[in-house]
C-alpha cells in the first residue's frame, strides 16, 4: 500500500539490519537484502510515493573479502608433466601456466600481451592491466627459460604482435 511505504524511516531500516545480524545471518546476505530495499525505495522515490529515501544514508555492513585459493607448486609441475605427455602444444600450456601462476597475470592480461611487452634480457614484462594501468612484472628463472623456448618457435614481425597465440598464429581469446 502506498501509505505504508511512506511510514518507513531510516531508523526502521537500521533496526531491521540489526535484527538480521542478531539472527546470525551472513553479512553478504544482509547486504543483498539491503540492496533489495534500496531498489524498492529508489523506485518509490522516483514514483513520488515518498519524499525522502530512507536507505540513502544507510551503509552496507563490512564484508570480509575472501582470498583466492592458490595451487601448490607440485600441482603446477604435474600439469607440466601432463602437458608433455598428452598435449599437441605442450610449450603453449607451459607458457600459459608460467604467465598465469609464475608471473601472477590475469587471463585478460595474458591474452593481450604483445611481443614488445616481453623483455627476456631484463627479465620483465610490461602488462596492461585493469583500468588501463601499466605495471612491470618480474619474470622468474623457470618462467624465463620456458618463455625463451616458446618465443623461439615463431618469428616476431612486429612489437605489436600477440605474444601468446595458437599454432596458426592467431590470438587465443
Amino acid at each position: 500500500n502506498k501509505m505504508y511505504v511512506s511510514l518507513v524511516k531510516e531508523r526502521l531500516i537500521k533496526s531491521y539490519l540489526m535484527h538480521l545480524s542478531e539472527q546470525d545471518l551472513e553479512k553478504i546476505s544482509i547486504v543483498r537484502k539491503l540492496s533489495s530495499l534500496r531498489g524498492l525505495f529508489r523506485f518509490a522515490f522516483k514514483e513520488d510515493l515518498i519524499k525522502n529515501n530512507p536507505t540513502s544514508q544507510v551503509k552496507n555492513p563490512r564484508t570480509s573479502k575472501k582470498l583466492p585459493e592458490i595451487t601448490s607448486a607440485e600441482n603446477i609441475l604435474k600439469t607440466f608433466e601432463l602437458a608433455d605427455a598428452d598435449s599437441r602444444n605442450p610449450l603453449l600450456i607451459k607458457v600459459l601456466f608460467e604467465l598465469l601462476y609464475g608471473c601472477s597475470l590475469r587471463v585478460s592480461e595474458v591474452c593481450n600481451l604483445k611481443a614488445g611487452d616481453v623483455d627476456l634480457e631484463k627479465g620483465l614484462l610490461r602488462v596492461l592491466g585493469k583500468g588501463s594501468k601499466t605495471r612491470i612484472v618480474p619474470i622468474g628463472e623457470l618462467s624465463k627459460k620456458n618463455l625463451t623456448e616458446y618465443i623461439n618457435t615463431f618469428t616476431v614481425k612486429n612489437y605489436t604482435d600477440t605474444f601468446v597465440r595458437s599454432k596458426s598464429g592467431k590470438k587465443l581469446y
